[in-house]
């Protein structure tokens, strides 16, 4: 008996030592770390997106790319007939970007060339006059790079964030809506003097989609919106304001609604705009207007040939 109990339990430590060894020999072997940050580098050389760095220190000099001309933000006054429509549409606090950014960032595919931004769409609340304006975080995919006399631009398709947003100014912050009626009020109630030539000449929203119609929406990148806020140190927050620009068409001007950003330690009567320089003291006016620049837009990147 003494006999059989000693070979079963030669056999089971037999048997455990072969599993143990069998265990050990079965582990998945140790990857080389080289070879491991290799791939590690090569997965995110897929994934990788890079933003595109513009120059903002030039102001673009054609349509349809951006705005031409703007006169002085009182004269908007002149342009909508809606008389208690006041200069400024907004004031938003520095902090409150960060948040749209985050939804345009979020939003771009991956091995993508690009550049973020909002869209300013415009609405408005008759009652009470006041411009009631909805922010939609974008990201412009590049479509190709032109060059074009020692300059470089980059041309981009417009991808929506299906959100809109509204400012909320008792707590300071962006949030969704999924009211739009005020879009609809806008183009239903707005007066605008496409000739310049007096209240005779307020027309009805032209809806066309060309270069003829009236803005719907503005688009300005946020690398132009942080140039603001980077460039005027000690603000608190960027104002909003109604503006008007004439626009060439068929060899003719034609006024039309725009906005500009500034710092709020500012009045605009006395911001100059963007044509070299930095932005200290001066508004962002590189904005897309839309139409006609709905579905693309171009940006002049920084470029050292």
């Amino acid at each position: 008996m003494k006999t059989t109990k000693m070979l079963f339990f030669k056999l089971s430590l037999l048997f455990a030592t072969c599993l143990y060894l069998i265990g050990c020999h079965s582990e998945k072997p140790k990857e080389d770390p080289d070879k491991k940050e290799s791939n590690q580098q090569q997965s995110m050389a897929v994934s990788v997106q890079i933003e595109d760095t513009l120059d903002l220190s030039k102001h673009p000099v054609e349509e349809p790319h951006a705005e031409i001309e703007f006169t002085a933000c009182d004269d908007f006054i002149s342009i909508l007939k809606l008389r208690k429509v006041k200069r400024q549409a907004e004031e938003i606090v520095i902090g409150a970007f960060a948040k749209l950014k985050k939804v345009a960032n979020n939003s771009v595919p991956a091995g993508t060339q690009y550049v973020t931004g909002i869209k300013i769409t415009f609405g408005l609340k008759p009652v009470l006059g006041k411009m009631d304006l909805l922010y939609t975080p974008i990201y412009m995919h590049k479509l190709r790079d032109s060059l074009t006399a020692g300059e470089k631009w980059g041309i981009y398709s417009i991808t929506d964030n299906p959100a809109y947003f509204t400012y909320n100014t008792t707590i300071d912050s962006f949030q969704v809506t999924n009211d739009y009626d005020c879009i609809e009020k806008y183009r239903s109630y707005i007066k605008i003097d496409h000739d310049g030539n007096g209240p005779a000449g307020f027309e009805d929203f032209n809806s066309d989609l060309t270069g003829a119609g009236d803005v719907r929406s503005v688009i300005f990148s946020f690398q132009e919106i942080d140039s603001v806020i980077v460039k005027n140190p000690g603000i608190n927050s960027l104002k909003v304001f109604n503006a008007s620009v004439k626009v060439p068409y068929n060899n003719d001007t034609i006024m039309k609604h725009s906005l500009l950003l500034g710092p709020d330690s500012k009045d605009p009567a006395l911001l100059p705009r963007i044509f070299y320089g930095g932005f200290n003291n001066k508004y962002a006016n590189l904005g897309h207007l839309c139409p006609p620049g709905c579905a693309t837009v171009r940006f002049q990147i920084k470029y050292n040939p």
